[in-house]
């Protein structure tokens, strides 16, 4: 506000003793004037200040996802840069954008820009879940070289070998901040003791009986 007039001074009820103020706040604002003579003049005026309409597309950089928008506000017109006025809106390709909302009851506006690329998704497949047996490992590899590995075992490392029964579950985070994981079940068989007793000595014409202990088998000789 700007009552500047020559030869005077200026004191406003909110202390401020310049010839001009900018308000911040909804109130009544006046202004007391003294001339040369100690004459006093005061004006006031009543300002109203409306709330902008909501909008933030948030900040540029890369997005793991499509970035996914909704606006819908009472009493709100839309715009976005591709002659959309939609207040939702789903971003599926690297690019800059932009908005503006604007209130139909006071007329404020606002707007935002948004300048975004989609990172790839993250390659990750630990295998079908799978049976070895005792004394066997299992190779998993999470891919993705460079970024941070956290196994449920407490591993830190890409790679690792699994040798016992039980659930490996690997979570990925990529230096782009994107993260997944995967799952594996493995499990561990014993073993079979397949004996066929001692080593013998017996007559040309004898025979010997050989078996196995072990049932519901495959046997190969």
């Amino acid at each position: 506000m700007n009552p500047i007039q020559t030869g005077v001074s200026y004191v406003w009820n909110t202390g401020e003793t310049t010839a001009t103020i900018e308000p911040t706040n909804t109130t009544d604002y006046w202004v007391d004037l003294t001339d040369a003579n100690g004459c006093v003049s005061r004006d006031s005026v009543s300002i109203t200040f409306n709330p902008s309409p909501i909008l933030d597309l948030g900040l540029d950089g890369a997005y793991c996802t499509n970035i996914a928008f909704d606006f819908t506000q009472p009493n709100v017109t839309y715009q976005w840069e591709n002659g959309s006025t939609n207040p939702i809106r789903t971003i599926t390709a690297d690019g800059t954008y932009w908005a503006s909302i604007t209130n139909t009851t006071t007329g404020c506006n606002h707007s935002d820009t948004l300048t975004m690329f989609i990172v790839p998704p993250i390659s990750i497949d630990l295998g079908n879940d799978t049976i070895i047996c005792s004394g066997q490992s299992l190779i998993l590899d999470a891919l993705n070289t460079g970024a941070v590995f956290l196994w449920n075992s407490g591993e830190t490392t890409q790679i690792i070998a699994a040798n016992a029964t039980g659930t490996y579950t690997v979570f990925v985070h990529t230096p782009d901040g994107c993260e997944t994981r995967d799952t594996i079940q493995i499990i561990i068989n014993n073993l079979m003791d397949a004996t066929l007793g001692n080593d013998a000595i017996f007559c040309s014409g004898s025979t010997l009986q050989l078996s196995s202990p072990i049932d519901n088998e495959n046997y190969q000789w």
